[in-house]
């Protein structure tokens, strides 16, 4: 069974259970007769709506502490690294479908990076935790810019010259509702946690140890959840020593740095993991109230579809159901990718959704290579072949069917074709760097150079051992015993020299590699 487990959590695994619920929702509609005005019904939008909130929290719960510490990275790939693979995929797209201004929207719903997949090469990857994270931010933050992008781009495409004079201010409107959204949410959350640390009781004192005894071990410090596998699978890089800043200690001149510093202190306290004893494990009355509280602001986002605004609040608000709310995303991605089974009853469009594929791939490609160029070649290759497609993109081709009757049909073997890339290309860069790894293992470091002498002729020769006269402590004496030896024993060479030959006792002065000459 764990056996299973593992490997359903692979790329592959994922890939197959992904076809599989495809699949199984295909042989419904067509046992059905179709899917029978699926995408038409009243319900359809708002349950799509749904299914992308929770798909978004998740994707922003899952993002760890530290990625905060590459902040500005992040942000240029949420912005100008979307930006730069819209562009390019749907300058692609344009071409590819007939210069018609709907198929460039195609090319926004997959422009993102799948976090359910990313998170699920956490002890697969050979990444730097510091690339680890990263990606994982990236492909977190970059869901809700490209959901807010392709309901934007779809009113401009699809409505025409209102939509496009209203599109600026609507677009600023509906932005500041999702932050007022996700503020109002972080204000709730705080007043929550006062109020938990305000009703805790208080620390018992320990009684006085009698004398002679050894004092009680020190309090294990709390730490914050594994909300991620990264930073489960791969272990804390130590900070490099320097010379020239000695440690200071505490209260000597200067402040020790605290956790609660700067912007990852800010986003620490409003998530609650700060030093020991400021932040316990929530209880669990405290965590059911949480949850549902969280559940009703997802059913806001979904009705309003503030999705910016459930991203943000994923960012913080964690009451501690990190293993609930992954299970919660993996069913909404079942559900959602049995939905899209059910809508390719009517066929798919190979052609456009292998253009479609191939396009998303390098366009990651390119953008990032260019986001990742200060970072180790390793860490750039795997950033740049990162690209993958899953939950986000299946439910944008739902919310696009209704408006694009061909949305689905190439959406869904455009994932496929991603998914498969992303499988051959990172397996091939493995092997390379595992085969590389052991050649370098098994030529090892390189000979020493044989010195050179120069002989009295004028020829360079190899070095030899230098030979020189025995000394009188080399010398056996008279009554055959070495004075060098043990004791005056029995003459059997001398310890320095390792025995007399006539008068003269090899002292090697170098030991050339190689040479075995006398």
């Amino acid at each position: 069974m764990k056996v299973l487990i593992r490997f359903l959590g692979s790329p592959v695994g994922r890939l197959l259970t992904m076809l599989a619920a495809a699949a199984l929702g295909l042989a419904v509609a067509r046992a059905t007769d179709g899917a029978g005005g699926l995408d038409t019904s009243s319900w359809y939008l708002w349950g799509v709506s749904l299914l992308l909130a929770v798909g978004l929290y998740g994707s922003a719960s899952g993002i760890p502490a530290d990625a905060v510490h590459d902040l500005r990275v992040v942000v240029t790939a949420v912005t100008v690294g979307v930006l730069l693979k819209t562009a390019l995929i749907a300058g692609v797209m344009y071409v590819a479908g007939g210069l018609r201004p709907e198929a460039m929207i195609l090319g926004v719903a997959v422009a993102q990076i799948d976090p359910l997949s990313v998170a699920a090469l956490a002890g697969r990857s050979r990444m730097s935790r510091r690339a680890k994270s990263l990606l994982l931010s990236w492909a977190s933050f970059d869901d809700p810019v490209t959901a807010l992008l392709t309901v934007y781009l779809m009113a401009f495409a699809l409505d025409g010259g209102a939509a496009r004079s209203a599109g600026v201010s609507g677009y600023l409107a509906d932005l500041g509702l999702n932050l007022g959204f996700a503020a109002a949410a972080g204000l709730g959350w705080l007043a929550a946690r006062r109020l938990r640390r305000a009703t805790r009781p208080p620390a018992t004192t320990a009684a006085a140890a009698p004398p002679g005894s050894l004092p009680p071990p020190a309090p294990a410090a709390l730490s914050a959840p594994a909300e991620t596998a990264f930073a489960e699978a791969a272990p804390a890089e130590a900070a490099p020593a320097t010379l020239s800043t000695p440690p200071v200690p505490s209260g000597a001149g200067r402040a020790e740095p605290s956790a609660a510093s700067g912007v990852a202190g800010a986003v620490a306290r409003m998530r609650g993991v700060l030093a020991p004893g400021e932040a316990p494990a929530p209880s669990a009355v405290f965590r059911a109230v949480a949850t549902l509280v969280l559940a009703v602001l997802i059913a806001i986002a979904a009705w309003r579809f503030w999705m910016l605004g459930i991203a943000l609040i994923g960012l913080f608000y964690r009451p501690g159901i990190a293993a609930l709310t992954d299970k919660v995303t993996q069913a909404a991605f079942l559900v959602a990718t049995f939905v899209l089974g059910m809508l390719l009853v009517d066929g798919v469009d190979l052609r456009l959704g292998l253009v479609l594929g191939c396009a998303a791939f390098g366009a990651q490609i390119v953008a990032g290579l260019l986001i990742a160029r200060r970072l180790p070649r390793v860490d750039r290759v795997y950033l740049a072949l990162g690209q993958q497609n899953g939950i986000t993109a299946v439910i944008l081709s739902l919310a696009l069917e209704p408006y694009l009757p061909y949305a689905v049909s190439v959406v869904a073997p455009a994932i496929l074709v991603v998914n498969l890339l992303h499988l051959a290309a990172n397996g091939a860069f493995d092997r390379h760097e595992r085969l590389a790894a052991a050649r370098r293992k098994s030529t090892g470091p390189l000979p020493a150079p044989v010195p050179l002498v120069t002989s009295p002729g004028g020829s360079p020769s190899v070095a030899r051992p230098a030979v020189s006269p025995l000394g009188p402590a080399d010398r056996p004496a008279a009554d055959g015993t070495d004075p060098g030896g043990p004791a005056g024993g029995p003459a059997g060479g001398s310890r320095r020299s390792g025995g007399p030959i006539g008068d003269y006792a090899w002292r090697p002065a170098m030991a050339p590699r190689g040479d075995l000459r006398p």
